[in-house]
Formats: structure tokens, C-alpha cells, sequence
């Protein structure tokens, strides 16, 4: 059975590079371009993994992780962190994230990373 991974990123070309990538790796992806739709899809299933932009237009990616990770049905699920913020170390210690890959970055990185938190 596939691995589910969902997608929040706001910019929709980001979101649809990383979904063909995730998907051509094998992984069943649901991706999403606000924290609205996100949270809807949330009710209706939970992902095997989270990949989330820090900076979307109807919330942040910290607080929305920090929620997954304080929630007793998602809070040993990974959430990887997505930013072009250049600060990721303080990130680090302000959030539960189990990983952050900063932008730009390489889809083979990506996969391996996703890999890690789910093997």
C-alpha cells in the first residue's frame, strides 16, 4: 500500500513539481494551497506524512505543525517543514517539526527525506 503524503504549499507550481515527483517515487499525494481546504481534507482522512510551507496566505506553517503535533491522532505522524526563510535553526527550536528542507531544493533530497520519516 502507497504511503499518503499531503501537501500545503501556496505556490501552485511548487505544489504541482512536488506532487509528480512524489508520485513517480511511488507515494499516493493529496496537495493543498490553503490551511482551509487542509484542515477540511484532515477530517475526512489522516496522511501517513505532512509536508508544510512555513509561510501560506491564511495561516503559518509553525502554529499549523505545532497543532498536528499537540493533536492525540496526529502527533506521531512526521511534518516536514518546507522554507525559503534562511533562519531555520531558530525555526528548529520554536517547532516540533520532524525535519525541514529549505527552498530550493532537489527532489531526490526531498524523497530520501521523506523516506527517513516514514521507514
Amino acid at each position: 500500500m502507497k504511503s499518503k503524503i499531503y501537501i500545503l504549499e501556496d505556490n501552485e507550481d511548487i505544489l504541482e513539481i512536488m506532487s509528480e515527483g512524489l508520485e513517480i517515487a511511488g507515494y499516493e499525494v493529496n496537495g493543498y494551497t490553503n490551511v482551509a481546504d487542509f484542515k477540511n481534507a484532515m477530517n475526512i482522512a489522516t496522511p501517513d506524512l505532512f509536508l508544510i510551507d512555513v509561510i501560506l496566505p491564511d495561516g503559518h506553517g509553525i502554529n499549523l505543525c505545532e497543532d498536528l503535533k499537540l493533536n492525540r491522532s496526529t502527533r506521531h505522524l512526521p511534518v516536514i517543514l518546507l522554507t525559503a526563510h534562511s533562519e531555520i535553526q531558530k525555526m528548529k527550536i520554536r517547532s516540533r517539526a520532524d525535519d525541514f528542507i529549505a527552498k530550493p531544493f532537489q527532489m531526490e533530497d526531498l524523497i530520501k527525506r521523506i523516506s527517513n520519516q516514514l521507514s
